[in-house]
């Protein structure tokens, strides 16, 4: 994104249900195939753009039905800031209430449903404007397109201190007097918004952001320690490592806190107050992010889904699989059937 980008920014507007498709043709660079909604009761929305962000929000007093493929070149977060909505995808199918949301990728097919009176908020993301802030952490071109994981939590968290940054982002780009008048001023918060969510959300490129951010961070950047462990205690900085190290041993918080020379009672508290869950979730989502990174790079006809679970410590497959589409909004066999079906494509 550039100043200039920025500058072009258009005020947000409302426009009535007449220009609905023609919305999310312009704004988002959906293909829309379809859409059904009463004419008694007309949506209302309004949308904005800062460089390579859109901005849409959709008021529904009755349910309508968008069908509809993102044939453009970027990603779209969908989530209901009131009511609910519906939406299935070649991933799978979501259903949607203020602070659960669906990040869209690039080809994807949506079928998409309000429900009455509810209020839907999108961000468009362009692929540029994410490979832009990537680019700089993975220290070189991208060989292929971000692949994110679908769901998203927005209620607590790392989710909800971005989703309240997106939501004053919109509400100073609608302030004539905004600071965001700047172009300048807009592109920081811009990459500032985008940052956070590649750091936050799971993503295929998601560890070389982590290291780098974490190495530009300042001191300790050049000691060897996992990047996470950076402002905690020693004994803690002592597990982070044994877990980057070895996720696929078989752990305990009793081995753990024996290997910080710590009581299992502290080291839950400090893993609490540091990184806000337990030693043990911990490691699980450490080895989750392991099998979701592999998966990536996989091949059905190189590796069984149970040889690759069980390398990195899950020994009960159907536990996993829940676990895995928990954290990642599909099946594993769904990550592996896609990555197969883009390398194909590509």
């Amino acid at each position: 994104m550039t100043s200039s980008d920025s500058a072009q920014r258009e005020p947000m507007r409302p426009r009535s249900c007449e220009g609905v498709t023609d919305l999310f043709r312009h704004v988002l660079h959906w293909g829309v195939r379809e859409y059904d909604g009463s004419t008694a009761a007309q949506p209302t929305f309004r949308w904005d753009r800062s460089g390579g962000l859109a901005f849409v929000r959709l008021r529904t007093e009755e349910s309508v039905r968008l069908v509809a493929e993102a044939t453009g070149d970027g990603y779209a977060i969908v989530t209901p800031a009131e009511g609910a909505a519906s939406v299935r995808t070649g991933a799978g199918h979501w259903n949607l209430v203020p602070g659960r949301a669906l990040l869209i990728g690039i080809g994807d097919r949506i079928d998409l449903r309000t429900g009455d009176h509810s209020t839907l908020t999108v961000l468009g993301v362009t692929q540029a404007a994410v490979d832009d802030t990537l680019r700089a952490p993975a220290r070189g071109p991208l060989a292929r397109p971000v692949r994110f994981a679908p769901a998203m939590d927005l209620h607590a968290g790392p989710g909800l201190s971005w989703y309240r940054l997106w939501c004053l982002f919109v509400a100073e780009l609608e302030r004539p007097d905004s600071y965001l008048t700047d172009p300048l001023a807009a592109q920081q918060f811009e990459r500032m918004l985008l940052a956070m969510l590649l750091r936050w959300q799971p993503h295929d490129h998601r560890s070389a952001v982590v290291d780098r951010c974490e190495t530009e961070a300042g001191a300790g950047a050049n000691d060897g320690r996992p990047r996470a462990s950076r402002g905690c205690p020693s004994y803690v900085a002592k597990v982070l490592e044994i877990v980057a190290e070895h996720p696929e041993w078989e752990h305990t918080t009793g081995s753990l806190a024996r290997f910080a020379s710590i009581s299992e009672r502290a080291l839950q508290l400090r893993f609490k107050r540091h990184l806000g869950e337990s030693p043990m979730v911990y490691l699980r989502n450490t080895r989750l992010d392991r099998v979701h990174a592999a998966l990536l790079d996989s091949d059905a006809s190189d590796v069984t889904l149970e040889q690759l679970v069980g390398r990195w410590g899950f020994h009960h497959y159907g536990h996993f699989s829940a676990l895995y589409r928990a954290r990642f909004g599909e099946r594993p066999s769904e990550t592996l059937a896609r990555t197969r079906t883009i390398d194909l494509v590509s």
